[in-house]
């Protein structure tokens, strides 16, 4: 409250002073807007500046994508064309994320197909933005067959494709993937185990943190053991037991016979 309070204040001096004509401190109260949510204020900005550059439509048209309103990012996007305005790679990843959220696959498929006969400058980030939208989408193959072409991948890359096999019921190519992953970081285990919790398959999602835990000799983060001692597992975890954690005990009494 009292960061927005400050934000509104300096609004009220960038208004009376001639500081308002600067498009950089606009731009930075529009994120500010948007970051606090008032996107209301954020668009009243926007609208009221003589000049916008691209960093203005970006900014607004995240501000939407983020917000909710998937919508009006995309209409923000019709208008930026109208305007004459050069989208970039930002401009594509705000266009991309209010695709997946709409799971509009048709104009998803056409704004990837706008980004290469456009010449948008490709990057890691922005083919994994790609990649998320054809995920939340649905369109496994479509995803597939980005991956396999992407000459770089990150830990986002592959937890994006763990995350859409797993969402969408193939807990095998999943569990593929994790082991394919050339780092396993903390966030990849907790998308598999939080897919495998929330498709009421708790036997399975205890067997991936026993493994996280005895095999990978990690700990768990605050998601994940939120994520393990909610209410179900927990009312399962009897009959739930492991193999792992069944060789874990008889390797433990082994110990104490020899």
């Amino acid at each position: 409250m009292k960061a927005f309070q400050f934000g509104r204040g300096l609004h009220g001096m960038v208004v009376k002073g001639s500081v308002g004509l600067d498009i950089f401190v606009l731009n930075s109260l529009i994120h500010f807007y948007a970051d606090c949510g008032c996107l209301d204020e954020a668009y009243l900005v926007f609208e009221n500046m003589q000049t916008r550059d691209v960093v203005s439509w970006n900014t607004m048209m995240l501000g939407f994508a983020e917000g909710g309103y998937e919508d009006e990012a995309l209409r923000m996007f019709y208008r930026m064309e109208e305007e004459n305005v050069r989208p970039n790679d930002v401009t594509m990843m705000a266009v991309l994320s209010a695709c997946g959220k709409k799971f509009d696959l048709e104009f998803g498929r056409w704004v990837h197909a706008f980004i290469k006969r456009n010449g948008i400058r490709e990057s890691l980030i922005l083919d994994n933005a790609i990649l998320d939208m054809y995920m939340k989408c649905g369109s496994i193959e479509d995803a597939v067959r980005l991956f396999d072409k992407m000459e770089e991948k990150d830990i986002v890359s592959w937890t994006t494709m763990l995350v859409g096999y797993a969402r969408a019921g193939n807990f095998d190519a999943a569990r593929s993937i994790l082991n394919t992953m050339p780092s396993q970081d903390i966030a990849a285990w907790n998308a598999l185990i939080s897919a495998y919790e929330q498709s009421g398959k708790p036997k399975e999602a205890l067997a991936v943190f026993n493994e996280l835990q005895l095999v990978k000799k990690a700990e768990p983060d605050e998601v994940l053991r939120k994520t393990m001692t909610s209410q179900e597992l927990c009312d399962r975890r009897d009959a739930a037991i492991s193999p792992i954690e069944e060789n874990h005990k008889l390797e433990e009494k082994r110990k104490e016979l020899f």
